[in-house]
């Protein structure tokens, strides 16, 4: 599934910082990948998306 980045900030960053989620990066089956908050990755892909 694809959102937009409109998509993510406006419904989806919201709710998953309300449960406690950490969303994982980079993430490939029985691997570790980095985890981190909603509201960081959030900050981060508007940063980028500035550049």
């Amino acid at each position: 599934m694809t959102i937009t980045l409109t998509e993510f900030l406006e419904y989806w960053v919201g709710d998953l910082n309300d449960d406690g989620v950490l969303i994982g990066v980079d993430w490939e089956a029985d691997q570790e990948c980095e985890e981190i908050d909603p509201i960081v990755l959030a900050k981060e892909l508007v940063d980028y998306e500035k550049e």
